[in-house]
């Protein structure tokens, strides 16, 4: 259906499996009829120093299985309710951080393994097996098996203002079928159930659908009729950017997007770094790429999260970490154990590769590949003028949680932007120099 938020999935029955969810690869593919990709390998992987390698792991193993317990119980979902809790948690399209109470609870990791857990999955060999199969147990969905993240859970729950496991798993399931980005779909439905609400748009336009907030059957059917590219669905399939094209009417402000690609489930007036990492991502509004602050603002705090000096150097780190890590193919979660962290030890990779890499060696690789992606945004007509926010979270404060009346005002936020590109070496309108290219031997 080529849609503009179509995603690749790599999945299997006995592994935790996933997407390349962000950004419309999967529209790529199916701009090429690439159905998909089989790889099947019959050799073994050749490793430098094997005897070291297992001597590191078991010294570490033990370790990694204490530091991870609370992910192999209950996975990304735990976030949750540490995210509510701090005030962290956008609702309903980014117009509030707290619902009346017990809502909340209904979506706790808590909930999800007493009432909704299959089974846990891991990838290949991993001690941590932090994903999560879930299946609706009963009622008209019964039967729809997904697993279910931290991100999703949100995008088609309290993004929509639904607090139902079985609305959400169901939704998660279709998203797959669809070969949707669960994320971008989900915040989607939430843009377009807040448009319904301010009468921007109206039941006339939606074929009678009831696209309030808390309508988990109007959710579902959007879905389906996005993933076919039916009726209503035809102007959502793309996103909700595009989506707000097509409707007019300054919909535009509704959208919670950097560079056209929807936010993900972190509230920026509540952190401030987060939104320089959606501002300034390769990717746009990507907490991965972006710079997962998260850490570093609220759950082990080096920075009060509303100051805004010292966020541009945070955030340049942390992707510029998280770009080595992802060289590596890597996963996050145990990273750390391993010693890849913003002062590395690269004894794990030397014992792989054979290759005697330096701690600094590695920042620098990760430094290397978020300036390559810059130039290739700037040779596109990326600059400072798209590094943005969008208008809610620089003149609405937020009306309740933790954070209340709190906002990124636009002069908080070019000095966190300025800050950034002085740190990264770039020009004051986000363009890499030729000074910077030359020291990271770019050519």
């Amino acid at each position: 259906k080529l849609s503009r938020i179509a995603c690749i999935l790599a999945d299997s029955s006995d592994r935790r499996g996933g997407a390349f969810g962000r950004g419309g690869f999967g529209a790529v593919m199916g701009s090429k009829n690439l159905k998909g990709i089989l790889v099947y390998g019959t050799r073994d992987v050749e490793l430098a120093d094997l005897d070291r390698l297992r001597e590191y792991l078991k010294e570490r193993m033990k370790q990694l299985k204490e530091a991870t317990r609370n992910l192999t119980m209950y996975g990304t979902l735990r976030y949750t309710k540490l995210l509510y809790e701090l005030g962290a948690y956008p609702i309903m399209n980014f117009t509030r951080t707290s619902v009346e109470e017990g809502l909340i609870e209904k979506l706790s990791a808590e909930a999800m393994r007493d009432e909704y857990l299959v089974r846990d999955v891991a990838c290949y060999r991993c001690p941590i097996a932090c994903g999560k199969v879930l299946s609706v147990r009963s009622g008209r969905w019964s039967g729809y098996k997904t697993k279910v993240e931290y991100e999703t859970l949100w995008s088609f729950g309290p993004q929509c203002g639904v607090f139902e496991y079985n609305v959400v798993i169901t939704a998660n399931a279709l998203a797959e079928e669809y070969g949707l980005d669960a994320m971008s779909a989900g915040y989607t439905i939430g843009f377009a159930m807040e448009l319904y609400e301010k009468g921007i748009i109206d039941s006339e336009f939606t074929g009678g659908l009831d696209l309030r907030f808390g309508n988990g059957e109007a959710e579902i059917e959007l879905l389906k009729l996005m993933g076919k590219r039916r009726g209503l669905g035809e102007i959502f399939a793309d996103g909700a950017y595009r989506a707000s094209e097509r409707i007019g009417k300054n919909s535009i402000k509704y959208v919670m997007h950097v560079k056209k690609q929807e936010f993900a489930a972190y509230e920026p007036r509540a952190f401030y770094g987060i939104g320089l990492s959606y501002a300034t991502s390769s990717r746009g509004a990507c907490h991965n790429v972006g710079g997962w602050t998260i850490r570093d603002e609220l759950l082990k705090p080096k920075l009060d999260r509303f100051a805004v000096k010292g966020k541009g150097r945070l955030v340049k780190s942390i992707q510029d970490v998280r770009a080595y890590i992802d060289s590596l193919a890597l996963c996050t979660i145990p990273r750390r154990l391993l010693g890849l962290t913003d002062d590395p030890d690269p004894a794990i990779v030397n014992y792989v590769t054979g290759v005697e890499f330096s701690g600094k060696e590695l920042i620098i690789a990760g430094e290397r590949v978020y300036n390559l992606e810059r130039l290739i945004l700037n040779r596109e007509g990326i600059t400072r003028k798209n590094d943005s926010l969008p208008e809610r979270i620089l003149y609405e404060p937020l009306p309740d949680g933790l954070a209340k009346g709190h906002r990124i005002t636009p002069e908080m936020f070019n000095q966190m932007l300025d800050e950034y590109y002085e740190v990264r070496g770039w020009n004051s309108e986000g363009v890499v120099t030729k000074e910077k290219m030359r020291e990271l031997n770019i050519p």
